[in-house]
């Protein structure tokens, strides 16, 4: 099934112009967030009202999201969102393979709406910052981009082994009706069920101890073959080498686990397991894991109860583990250690701003603090 495309121009300079090589704008390609479940790339959120301050092209795209991505309902199954059920003919990360028919657009295309498809940087925050990352570790993107900036993510953050996807989906089948272990019997059974059904039952493919720890079932997963989006575990392919070089920028901002405590959230939903890091969870059993997120509490936290009181100490700690991410990630593209610092000049954050209201407290380095290897 071929895939569709909307492109939306504002009116401007370029009504009924031509554009000549000479002035072609450089060209900034947004990749929102949203955990790889929700979000768009709708002017209302991401338009060049609240992004473009200098004379660029800006581009904002949707990619598939979740089991299925919201799509329509004639679409074929094998072509939807984060499902893997390996064994199957249905392909992995379709949402991050949008991103690349995108890319390739822009590649092709741009330069009629004044852009430069020889300058293009591409730009994401959280789930989108995770999409850069895995961009530049994806051999399908390969001279479709020049320039990256990852705000507030990493593929280290937010990737599943094969394994745990495909137990998912499976539990996913039998949540809707259809106990089976074989994946092809799996995945006839799920083309037969509504979108709409689908997409409810999400949450089931989660177990009880998952449900306490995360509330994303389907995102990027890594996979093999030949065809296989990132081709081999991110951490090794850094290592090697096997990325795209080129210039490349992350960051993160104070307090980023605030956003998750806002309103009527309850502390005590924060088990001993969800003060692990993801890919540490995995490898441990679930006794384990509540042990070892008990020490981590412990020394954090001592004889302390999660609440109000102690929230800010959480959402630092819950800051400096993305730090240290990110600089991993950092050290290995630049190939030298890389040197972590903070920058105390406010900005407006325009959209974050409007909906969480002004910053009024500082969270991690004080000014002019760095944190080697953090």
């Amino acid at each position: 099934m071929a895939e569709l495309a909307t492109v939306t121009v504002a009116q401007g300079k370029l009504a009924g112009k031509k554009v000549s090589a000479s002035t072609l704008k450089p060209v900034m390609f947004w990749i929102h967030g949203g955990s790889f479940q929700s979000g768009s790339g709708s002017s209302k959120f991401y338009g060049p009202d609240y992004i473009v301050t200098e004379d660029i092209v800006l581009v904002t795209i949707n990619y598939r999201l979740g089991v299925l991505g919201f799509s329509r309902r004639n679409c074929i199954w094998p072509t939807k969102g984060f499902l893997d059920v390996e064994g199957s003919d249905v392909v992995a990360n379709n949402g991050l393979r949008d991103q690349v028919m995108a890319l390739r657009w822009v590649r092709d295309n741009i330069s009629q709406f004044g852009g430069d498809p020889h300058n293009v940087t591409i730009f994401g925050e959280s789930a989108g910052a995770t999409s850069v990352h895995a961009l530049l570790l994806a051999p399908s993107s390969e001279g479709l981009f020049h320039k990256a900036i990852a705000q507030s993510g990493t593929v280290l953050l937010c990737q599943l082994k094969s394994t745990v996807s495909n137990q998912r989906a499976f539990r996913l089948g039998k949540a809707l009706g259809c106990e089976t272990k074989d994946p092809q019997t799996l995945v006839e059974f799920l083309r037969t069920i509504p979108d709409q059904e689908i997409i409810l039952a999400q949450g089931k493919a989660l177990t009880d101890v998952e449900k306490s720890v995360i509330s994303t079932p389907f995102i990027p997963t890594d996979e093999s073959g030949p065809n296989a989006f990132i081709p081999g575990d991110p951490l090794r392919l850094l290592h090697e080498g096997k990325f795209h070089k080129v210039p490349y920028l992350t960051g993160v901002t104070s307090a980023e686990g605030k956003l998750f405590i806002t309103g009527g959230f309850d502390p005590a939903t924060i088990t001993n397991e969800k003060l692990l890091p993801r890919s540490l969870r995995e490898n441990l059993s679930p006794g384990d894991s509540y042990d070892l997120g008990s020490k981590v509490k412990e020394f954090y936290f001592g004889d302390k109860t999660l609440c109000g009181e102690t929230m800010d100490r959480y959402v630092k700690v819950s800051n400096l583990v993305v730090i240290f991410l990110l600089d991993e990630v950092s050290d290995y593209l630049i190939g030298r250690p890389s040197h972590v610092t903070k920058d105390n000049d406010g900005a407006n954050t325009n959209r974050m701003s409007k909906d969480q209201g002004p910053r009024t407290t500082d969270y991690g380095l004080t000014d002019n603090e760095s944190v080697e290897g953090a």
